[in-house]
């Protein structure tokens, strides 16, 4: 494959925490304290990963933890805009607060083009009337799955990090599909991006290095990202792709350990 061959998904997450308590989330968000990215932040991030980007992806995905807990994310959807005008952009969202938020809010979906896309959990949504507030504000709307609740994927980790770098960046299902912007930096695998909260709550020491990223300073073209991405991260060495395991199911976590590893 030559190296710039692919096509990313780029996320940007505005609050780390969640109101939802998902097990073996891959994201960490269980085990996250209360955390929102400030509006500077975000802005100069997606304007500096617009000129790295733009044209080599595929969208960019507002995330979380939970965006709608973000207090500015209507502000927050202007500015993504702003700062991405020929992206799509997507919310990706619970949905659990989506029937009160304000009209603020709905406009800057519309005005905005934002994408609202709902995952399907197995709690009590009013699934009718998200649909009447999305096309009384004529904003486009999707629930995922369409016909049946999510089920995560496992990506089973290692606390002894023995594993075989390259051999696990070969086998691995994250591989060049994802880019999370965070701090300043790029991460190709959202894992080793959000693997503070999990070495926070469990005193581990899971990554986290600047071998797993690469300084939005430092990338002056999509070329130059590639390059990067497509080499193992020092993270790599904590992955069990062999025993990676789909649709697990979805339970509330406990913040036990093994549901990661």
């Amino acid at each position: 494959m030559n190296v710039i061959d692919f096509i990313p998904h780029l996320e940007i997450q505005v609050a780390e925490h969640c109101n939802l308590n998902c097990a073996s989330c891959t994201h960490f968000s269980p085990l996250a304290k209360e955390s929102y990215i400030a509006k500077e932040d975000f802005s100069s991030q997606l304007k500096r990963a617009n000129l790295i980007f733009n044209g080599h992806c595929k969208s960019l995905k507002i995330m979380g933890g939970e965006p709608l807990l973000h207090p500015e994310i209507a502000e927050l959807q202007c500015l993504a805009r702003k700062a991405m005008p020929e992206i799509k952009i997507t919310l990706q969202t619970n949905g659990i607060l989506l029937t009160g938020m304000s009209e603020e809010f709905w406009n800057s979906c519309r005005n905005n083009d934002i994408f609202v896309r709902v995952t399907r959990y197995p709690i009590k949504l009013n699934e009718d009337e998200i649909k009447r507030l999305a096309q009384q504000y004529n904003v486009n709307l999707k629930f995922h799955p369409e016909e049946t609740i999510k089920s995560f994927n496992l990506y089973p980790l290692s606390i002894d990090g023995q594993g075989d770098s390259e051999n696990n960046l070969a086998n691995c299902k994250m591989k060049l599909r994802y880019v999370l912007i965070k701090n300043g930096r790029l991460f190709p695998c959202p894992i080793a991006g959000n693997a503070e909260h999990f070495n926070i709550t469990f005193n581990q020491q899971l990554g986290c290095c600047e071998q797993d990223s690469i300084s939005l300073d430092d990338v002056h073209s999509f070329e130059d990202y590639a390059h990067f991405a497509t080499r193992p991260l020092a993270f790599c060495k904590h992955c069990l792709p062999n025993q990676y395991r789909r649709d697990i199911g979805w339970t509330h976590s406990k913040k036990a350990i093994s549901e990661w590893t």
